[in-house]
């Protein structure tokens, strides 16, 4: 269910982060184009790999999204305007950060643990105090 939540989230995050960036001008733009395809990019690889069950790149999700709202911030700095693509692109963030964080946080914890064998026997190479030189067999150069 969280996958189509996080989904949900991401279309409004990227939606919303391509009228921040399209309000930029000059080299910031081209900048912001870079970091958006890149920020896509990455979140749909994330995405991917959530769909095909490695739950740690719900971490990788938290990540980009931190960065997307620190961006946007920059953003903000720059350009002196706070409009609705600001703050939608900013809510939605954080609602996919706090679906992000709360799956890791219910990730099922593995323990280590040391596997003996069966027949309490350890199973061991030695190390060789000699290397033994093999043999070229006659014929070959």
């Amino acid at each position: 269910m969280s996958f189509f939540a996080m989904l949900f989230v991401l279309f409004f995050v990227a939606l919303g982060f391509i009228f921040v960036i399209f309000d930029l001008r000059g080299v910031a733009f081209v900048f912001g184009l870079g970091l958006l395809l890149s920020f896509m990019f990455i979140l749909a690889f994330a995405m991917f790999f959530v769909y095909n069950g490695k739950n740690s790149s719900w971490a990788v999700i938290s990540a980009v999204l931190i960065l997307l709202m620190f961006n946007v911030f920059v953003v903000f700095l720059l350009t002196r305007r706070f409009g609705l693509s600001y703050m939608l692109t900013t809510l939605f963030s954080l609602a996919g950060l706090i679906i992000a964080l709360a799956n890791v946080a219910l990730l099922p914890r593995s323990e280590v643990t040391d596997i003996e064998p069966a027949d309490g026997k350890v199973y061991y190479y030695p190390y060789i105090s000699k290397a033994e030189q093999k043999q070229k067999p006659e014929g070959v150069i």
